[in-house]
C-alpha cells in the first residue's frame, strides 16, 4: 500500500535516494539543479516534495506546487526496480484523492513509445490532454524551451485559461515573466 511521506527538511534520510532518483530519472534539461531542487523542499512554501513508500520502503517520489488557480505536478517517478507493480497507478489515486482544485502536468509529446504511454497512464488516473500548444521553458540556462503539452485532473482551466496557465507556469515556476 503507498504511503505518502512529505519530505520538509535536509536532514531527512529519505533525500538521499529522492535526490539520487531524481537525477537518474529526469535528465539535466527536464530538471532543476538538484541544490535548487533541496532549497525548495526548504524554503518554498507553495512547493511539496512527497515521498512515496511502499511497507515502508521508498519507491519513488511526487513533486507539486500549490498555486492559486491550481496545482502544479512537476516532478514523478518510480524507483526502477518498483516499476510493474502499479505503485504508479496506486500513487495517483491517492494524490488525486486528496487534492482540492485541478491539477496541471506538462508531458512531452507523443513522439516515441514512452511518451505516449507516459500520457496513457495519465489518461488511465482521469487526466485530460490539452491540444493547445506549449513550450516548457528550460530549467537551467543553457538548456532550449521544450515542446510539451499539458494534461489536467479536476477542472477545465487548460480549455477555459490557457494563457492564465502558461503565464502562471513560466513565471512562478520557471522565473519568466510574460506581459
Amino acid at each position: 500500500m503507498i504511503t505518502i511521506q512529505p519530505i520538509t527538511t535536509t536532514d531527512d534520510d529519505l533525500l538521499t535516494p529522492l535526490t539520487e532518483l531524481y537525477e537518474q530519472a529526469f535528465p539535466d534539461y527536464e530538471r532543476r539543479d538538484t541544490k535548487k531542487l533541496i532549497k525548495l523542499i526548504t524554503d518554498e512554501h507553495r512547493f511539496s516534495c512527497l515521498a512515496l513508500m511502499n511497507d515502508g520502503e521508498f519507491v519513488g517520489f511526487f513533486t507539486q506546487w500549490n498555486l492559486d488557480l491550481f496545482y502544479y505536478g512537476e516532478h514523478f517517478a518510480i524507483c526502477e526496480n518498483a516499476r510493474g507493480k502499479q505503485l504508479g497507478s496506486e500513487t495517483a489515486k491517492v494524490i488525486l484523492a486528496g487534492i482540492k482544485k485541478p491539477l496541471i502536468l506538462e508531458v512531452e509529446l507523443p513522439t516515441d513509445e514512452w511518451s505516449v504511454r507516459r500520457i496513457e497512464f495519465y489518461k488511465r488516473a482521469g487526466f485530460e490532454l490539452s491540444t493547445e500548444h506549449y513550450m516548457q521553458p528550460p530549467y537551467e540556462e543553457g538548456f532550449d524551451f521544450i515542446p510539451m503539452q499539458l494534461m489536467e485532473y479536476g477542472g477545465t482551466l487548460t480549455q477555459t485559461h490557457f494563457p492564465t496557465i502558461v503565464k502562471t507556469l513560466h513565471g512562478e515556476i520557471y522565473g519568466i515573466k510574460i506581459a
